[in-house]
């Protein structure tokens, strides 16, 4: 893995996207390519945005917490800030991979308890359920 450190730009005039920006852009492109369309992919990324935006604000109070005591210099806090994100990294991807693949389960069973039946479901319709 990789490690993680907060980018440097050295021309803060010149347009540049963090790393981070441009990985997700281009992990966002394997919906395109499995055949999903542009705008459902458009779509599944703002809700995850959205989601995760929450997540993250929570998570950064629960690290300040950690990390943030009385008398604290901004350095001190920097350091001891990195080495909770190095430490946590590795488990919260595979975290929230499980959730994810658990919603999914999820929302799969609900769906095909809710799905169409009977002669009103269309062709379409019927032949997703299958």
């Amino acid at each position: 893995m990789a490690e993680w450190r907060l980018p440097r730009i050295e021309d803060f005039d010149a347009a540049a996207l963090l790393r981070a920006e441009g990985e997700a852009v281009a992990r966002a492109k394997f919906f395109l390519d499995m055949g999903v369309d542009a705008d459902e992919t458009v779509a599944v990324v703002r809700v995850m945005m959205v989601g995760l935006a929450q997540v993250a604000a929570v998570m950064r109070e629960a690290a300040m917490k950690t990390v943030l005591w009385a008398g604290t210099s901004e350095i001190q806090f920097a350091q001891a800030y990195d080495e909770l994100v190095q430490r946590s990294l590795s488990q919260v991807g595979p975290m929230l991979q499980d959730l994810l693949l658990l919603e999914l389960r999820n929302s799969f069973e609900v769906a095909a308890v809710n799905r169409p039946k009977g002669p009103q479901v269309s062709n379409l319709a019927a032949a997703r359920w299958q």
